[in-house]
């Protein structure tokens, strides 16, 4: 079918579902807020801190229709970690793994279940918690795909959440600095 004759996307999860990621290259795509979504060549899709509040006060991202192959969360909870959305990716998506600090994982699973918590936790056998190692192969898992995901140190060697992360994809690699104050504190986190 000719492009100008297919009909157009319905929604960010549609858009992504639908774009081919060719070689030597990464999809990028912003659901709003502080939410970002990956997609690499062998076509798997990493939601990366969905569905929180945006910038203008208050309002959903997204990122809630996007069938991910991974939700990884760079924020611990109270820090716009949205319980809810991330309760509503598991229950959509079964095939979704999710990865965060220990911290996450626990209010992920529902042991730091607060007066708020309306939804069922995750399982689980789906939570994965980096705590002692800085360093996630998402083969390790059950991801097959060739991402790794590193957490950068902040200037002052601190590694709490919100992390900044190094994402290498085949080759190709992503920063995301999330928490620096200084353009100096950018060139000592990227030596």
């Amino acid at each position: 079918m000719a492009a100008d004759l297919m009909p157009k996307p319905r929604s960010l999860g549609e858009l992504i579902s639908r774009t081919k990621i060719p070689a030597n290259t990464v999809g990028l795509f912003w659901p709003g807020g502080s939410s970002l979504v990956f997609k690499s060549v062998r076509q798997r899709v990493y939601l990366l801190d969905p569905v929180a509040a945006n910038w203008a006060g208050g309002s959903r991202s997204g990122a809630i229709d996007i069938r991910p192959d991974l939700v990884f969360c760079s924020v611990g909870p109270g820090e716009q970690l949205d319980l809810s959305a991330l309760s509503h990716l598991a229950a959509a998506f079964p095939d979704a793994r999710f990865v965060g600090s220990g911290n996450a994982r626990d209010a992920m699973i529902g042991r730091h279940a607060d007066d708020e918590w309306a939804d069922m936790p995750i399982e689980p056998g789906r939570v994965h918690a980096l705590e002692q190692e800085p360093r996630l192969d998402v083969r390790q898992v059950g991801v097959s795909d060739s991402l790794r995901i590193r957490i950068l140190s902040d200037a002052d060697g601190s590694d709490e959440p919100p992390w900044n992360l190094l994402l290498s994809f085949s080759g190709l690699q992503l920063c995301l600095i999330q928490r620096l104050n200084t353009e100096e504190d950018v060139v000592t986190v990227c030596e």
